[in-house]
């Protein structure tokens, strides 16, 4: 039998968001770098946390928004096999293509060499 659903909670969102404002790129000193990734996965969304769609969406919305606001990395973990499943008009990937291009320049989609190089400096 499948459990309820279990919808993230105001303090749930705002706490993701307060701590993926604090995550950033790191470079160890043999060279490899940490890249942060979103604090809300798809998996921890819908296969975890059993949220609906709209709720993941409010929650990339916020830490993009955050992110964009802050001029800091956001890098979303997403599975084919999860995402696609619950997902399959691509809504996220619509949503943050949005709000880049709606960003007016603060933000754009690079590959993940991007922050890497930012990183090293």
């Amino acid at each position: 039998m499948t459990e309820p659903l279990k919808e993230p909670t105001e303090a749930t969102l705002s706490g993701i968001v307060r701590v993926q404002a604090a995550a950033r790129p790191f470079h160890y000193p043999n060279g490899l770098v940490e890249v942060p990734i979103c604090l809300v996965s798809d998996v921890n969304a819908f296969r975890t946390g059993r949220w609906k769609l709209d709720r993941f969406l409010t929650a990339v919305r916020r830490v993009l928004e955050s992110a964009i606001a802050r001029r800091t990395v956001f890098d979303i973990l997403a599975h084919p096999s999860c995402l696609g499943v619950v997902d399959p008009g691509f809504k996220a990937v619509d949503l943050i293509l949005d709000l880049v291009e709606r960003s007016e320049g603060k933000a754009t989609i690079v590959g993940l060499d991007s922050p890497a190089e930012r990183a090293r400096g």
